[in-house]
């Protein structure tokens, strides 16, 4: 049975959004934040399936996460993207089409622990198809066209092996 990954993210009582969940993302410690994040990661991966939902606020939130300061904070957020497409497939399609460039533009990090996570989540993106390969094509030339780092033609040409 698909698991509902939405309905066990933190909220207050009475409210139908993950409101805790969210504000936690913006939580002053930079452990809360990552802790936000893993807990996307933890709920997520052990299931193959999760149940049909609109994932694109918890899609958003974790982008935020992505310019996080602190390179473990935004290493998890990009992990718990891949960890909730993964079982989406191509119902994430909509949200990871939204979020390749800024993966694409992540993967210029100097942190080998961001890079790792951009490559294999946006690996996620084309094996378990959440975006088609128009998509990708489009993506990896908006991403090749606006940038002159050699790292990040690097990433897009790995990408595209995929």
């Amino acid at each position: 049975a698909p698991f509902d990954l939405l309905s066990r993210l933190p909220r207050s009582k009475g409210s139908s959004v993950a409101d805790k969940w969210e504000k936690s993302l913006s939580a002053t410690k930079w452990g809360d934040r990552k802790e936000a994040a893993e807990l996307i990661i933890f709920l997520a991966s052990p299931h193959e399936v999760l149940a049909k939902g609109d994932y694109s606020s918890v899609a958003k939130g974790l982008q935020k996460l992505f310019a996080d300061s602190n390179v473990n904070v935004a290493a998890s957020a990009i992990r718990a993207i891949a960890a909730i497409a993964a079982p989406l497939g191509r119902r994430f399609g909509k949200d990871a089409n939204t979020l390749a460039p800024a993966l694409l533009g992540k993967a210029t990090d100097k942190s080998r622990v961001i890079v790792e996570a951009v490559r294999d989540c946006l690996s996620v993106f084309c094996t378990k198809g959440c975006l088609l390969l128009a998509e990708v094509l489009a993506a990896s030339d908006t991403a090749v066209a606006s940038s002159n780092n050699p790292l990040q033609r690097t990433t897009v040409a790995r990408w595209l092996q995929n």
